[in-house]
């Protein structure tokens, strides 16, 4: 405060300065200031308080209607575990005539997963993904159809344009060549599909064992039965086998290294600054992650059952690499938001489906777990929670980064802590989340180390918003 009036050509004492940051931050002196610094970022007394329950339940805590965003901090463990387990019970116990949807896109190590999710919903399913393998696509579609929708579209736009310039920024570009590498990319993406559709690609036996034997194929010898990909997957739909039918679609649609082709054949004049083609840049980059990612040339594909009651999307995350961790997360991204595509998907589309398909009246939640600042995926993470409070749909974000937790914060209808790694965190957390006195000696004296023992659920400090209010309690999940 000092280095800065000076730098304005003023000139104050320190003591003057103290007091003007504990004027802006809401104190009356800075004394009063300071106090309360040390108040609240004093270690625990040795005796560890009862819990207190607030005045305000956990039940008005809980994601819906009018509660659409949370967001939980906190160390991922048993308790991050317990929570999300939690939450997908009491989601799924709370409908009998709707069909719910919950889906979690989970960052991990490589060694820990979220085995709980698999005992809350018999019709479950778990795809694993890494920057070596992994059976989903941007380019997948919902079943039935041979063209992505406009959302869709965007999303594969967005995602195409996002790694050439990143992998193209080892160079300077300056915004006028990120314009110029763009521009070409939504007519690249409509003629991948128009190329797929009128040039199918051709059905090859052997591939699936599973589809060879459903066909007969290995029975008559007829191993030229089908022309293309597309025709197997029409007639597994048809013979009410919509997995295997995703797993030929998935086989028809276009891949990543067909781009550089069509990047050649396109109406493309542009050149960046280094007076290099526009198309010349895209190719390489379309090669260079073709060569470095596994995950983006798997040539046959087996993706999960995209309408299963509640699926788990397990991303390994690679070290010092965010680039693979940001584009494997819009991977899992799309494959949430395509089931929220096919609630409006036409009746025939429906019908591949049959008691699956999602319908206007399904309610929908997701969970998504991080570790870390995550900072490739805030775009992501802020457009979905602008989503869902457009939409009304639940959403559910679990962090352990300070920053992370401040940035969205004010786009989540509740907000909660959980745990801290240390007691030194927990000031940190208080002054991104807002939290008084009170609610940070709670976190002291139940939220730090390993779980509390004789308590029949979890200790959480609890935020909701409301109107222009935010309403403060501490909570037992579930009470």
């Amino acid at each position: 405060m000092k280095r800065r009036l000076h730098a304005l050509g003023h000139e104050i004492s320190l003591n003057h300065a103290y007091e003007a940051v504990a004027a802006m931050s809401g104190y009356p002196t800075w004394s009063v200031m300071k106090a309360k610094l040390e108040e609240t970022t004093a270690l625990p007394p040795t005796t560890v308080k009862p819990f207190p329950i607030g005045k305000i339940p956990w039940h008005k805590f809980t994601p819906g209607e009018h509660n659409p965003t949370s967001l939980f901090f906190g160390p991922d463990g048993d308790r991050r575990s317990a929570i999300m387990e939690e939450m997908g019970r009491e989601f799924f116990a709370g409908f009998h005539e709707h069909s719910p949807f919950l889906r979690a896109i989970a960052f991990s190590t490589g060694a820990d997963r979220i085995p709980e999710l698999e005992g809350i919903e018999a019709d479950f399913c778990r795809a694993r993904i890494s920057r070596e393998d992994c059976d989903l696509s941007i380019f997948d579609l919902p079943l039935g159809r041979r063209y992505p929708c406009q959302a869709h579209r965007q999303r594969i736009i967005d995602f195409l344009t996002d790694l050439v310039a990143t992998l193209a920024g080892k160079v300077d570009l300056s915004p006028a060549d990120i314009r110029a590498l763009a521009e070409p990319v939504p007519r690249m993406v409509d003629k991948a599909y128009a190329n797929c559709d009128r040039n199918p690609k051709a059905y090859r036996p052997e591939v699936f064992e599973e589809i060879d034997k459903e066909l007969d194929l290995e029975v008559s010898g007829r191993k030229d039965l089908l022309a293309s990909w597309w025709e197997t997957s029409d007639l597994l739909a048809w013979r009410s086998r919509p997995t295997w039918a995703q797993w030929a679609q998935a086989q028809a649609v276009p891949a990543l290294v067909d781009f550089m082709g069509i990047a050649r054949e396109a109406d493309m004049g542009g050149v960046i600054s280094s007076g290099e083609r526009a198309a010349d840049v895209i190719v390489r980059c379309i090669s260079a992650a073709v060569r470095e990612y596994g995950f983006l040339r798997k040539p046959y594909r087996r993706p999960g059952r995209r309408h299963a009651r509640a699926a788990v999307i397990d991303i390994v995350e690679t070290p010092l690499d965010p680039r693979a961790d940001n584009l494997l997360f819009r991977i899992a991204e799309n494959d949430y938001r395509m089931l929220v595509d096919d609630i409006d998907a036409h009746e025939s589309t429906r019908a591949l489906y049959e008691e699956r398909m999602p319908t206007a009246a399904s309610s929908m939640r997701l969970l998504v777990s991080a570790n870390g600042p995550q900072y490739a995926i805030m775009g992501q993470l802020s457009g979905l929670l602008g989503d869902a409070i457009a939409d009304g749909r639940e959403l559910v974000i679990f962090t352990d980064d300070v920053r992370c937790a401040s940035t969205l914060r004010d786009m989540s209808s509740s907000y909660f802590v959980h745990g801290c790694h240390d007691h030194a965190d927990v000031a940190r957390v208080a002054r991104a989340l807002g939290l008084d006195g009170d609610h940070v000696n709670v976190i002291h004296d139940h939220m730090v180390g390993d779980m509390p023992r004789g308590l029949s659920g979890i200790p959480l400090v609890a935020c909701r918003r409301k109107f222009h209010l935010t309403e403060t309690s501490a909570v037992i999940l579930p009470s």
